[in-house]
């Protein structure tokens, strides 16, 4: 169950929130299983977050940074995650059906078994990302970085 006092401060607005994550840079916060449906989280810091089974339903995280962030079995329907950085996130069995995921980057994030049919992965960023047992079924993965080529 989400931190009560967690949730409260995300939801007096963006700004407010990435303020009281400056100031207290120790504290992960906790919003397992929060109802974010619907909500504007553009530029939202929720880097190491609990975000275990919350629903982000068409909630707009563009350029949000969910960095190391737990989003095991989250809802991420329809969600817009454009330019999000979701580097090293846990995205184990999480829905991003139709999601907006346009230039994100899940630079070694792990998507095993995450649901990503007809997502928008236009010139995102799966580099070392694992993606065993998910679903890419009609997404978008136009001038996707999949594998590192540094090295050609």
């Amino acid at each position: 169950m989400a931190n009560p006092e967690h949730l409260e401060i995300l939801k007096r607005g963006v700004k407010e929130c990435n303020q009281w994550r400056k100031d207290n840079p120790d504290v992960k916060p906790d919003l397992e299983r929060a109802d974010l449906g619907d909500a504007d989280l553009r530029g939202a810091y929720l880097g190491g977050a609990n975000l275990e089974l919350a629903n982000f339903e068409r909630t707009n995280l563009e350029g949000a940074n969910l960095e190391r962030a737990n989003l095991k079995g989250a809802n991420l329907f329809r969600a817009n995650l454009e330019g999000a950085y979701l580097g090293e996130a846990f995205l184990g069995g999480t829905i991003l059906v139709g999601a907006n995921l346009f230039r994100a980057n899940f630079y070694r994030a792990i998507l095993g078994g995450a649901n990503l049919e007809g997502a928008n992965l236009f010139n995102a960023n799966l580099e070392e990302a694992n993606l065993e047992g998910a679903n890419l079924e009609g997404a978008n993965i136009s001038g996707t970085i999949l594998e590192d080529k540094s090295w050609v």
